[in-house]
């Protein structure tokens, strides 16, 4: 796709059948913070970082450390294994 970077995937219908092309890892934590109803400065709280840490997370800019997904995934009540499989 143009204007992509390289590796990268979005969240894209495909036609009107709702399927989506895989989520990314910071499109999962943005969207599974939204539906906790939490902020990003609440979910940084939470997890002993700062507010931009968690946006470079669900940008992409970076990638949070192992425990950091851990709690991540237990703060918003799902699986490690969804945060990280795509």
């Amino acid at each position: 796709m143009e204007g992509m970077r390289k590796g990268r995937k979005r969240n894209v219908k495909e036609g009107n059948q709702g399927n989506y092309l895989t989520l990314r890892l910071g499109e999962k934590i943005l969207i599974e913070r939204k539906k906790s109803g939490l902020s990003q400065g609440q979910l940084a709280d939470m997890l002993g970082v700062t507010r931009q840490s968690v946006s470079k997370w669900e940008s992409g800019a970076a990638v949070p450390e192992l425990a950091k997904l851990v709690a991540i995934a237990e703060v918003v009540g799902v699986s490690l294994d969804y945060l990280v499989r795509e």
